[in-house]
């Protein structure tokens, strides 16, 4: 899977406007939602994580320290899949780190904030969840 490849630049010092008219969805990929009401959110995305322990997945969330804190949170709670984070204040060597371990894995759990949606292509991710709507994105 590729994420960003042809996606418009979430950077805010860009000047160009991305051509919205030439991106297609691909027909295996099944788009889904649901609406969680808030005190429920944190149990739900565990209890989604429990029911894949088997797959790779990464988690969209608005903000670094919403990735700190599931990261850490489920982390206490143990879900039985190696659980991992990236974001834009992380350094260059850990990203790239978290990055090159996140491709060797069978299985595991992403958090991430939207710096992972630029243009990294991670491989046999079967799962994006996207939890809340990034905070910096423009909308024109």
């Amino acid at each position: 899977m590729r994420l960003g490849e042809d996606a418009p630049s979430l950077n805010s010092n860009s000047k160009s406007k991305p051509k919205t008219n030439s991106y297609a969805i691909p027909p295996q990929l099944k788009q889904t939602y649901i609406t969680v009401p808030l005190p429920l959110k944190i149990s739900v995305l565990y209890s989604f994580i429990k029911t894949h322990l088997k797959t790779k997945s990464i988690i969209f969330l608005s903000s670094r320290s919403q990735v700190k804190f599931f990261l850490a949170l489920f982390s206490g709670f143990q879900p039985g899949v190696p659980l991992m984070a990236l974001h834009g204040k992380m350094a260059m060597e850990k990203r790239t780190n978290v990055y090159f371990d996140f491709c060797r894995k069978k299985s595991a759990v992403l958090f991430a904030t939207d710096v992972a949606s630029r243009g990294l292509d991670f491989p046999d991710v079967e799962w994006v969840v996207q939890v809340d709507a990034p905070e910096d994105v423009e909308v024109s």
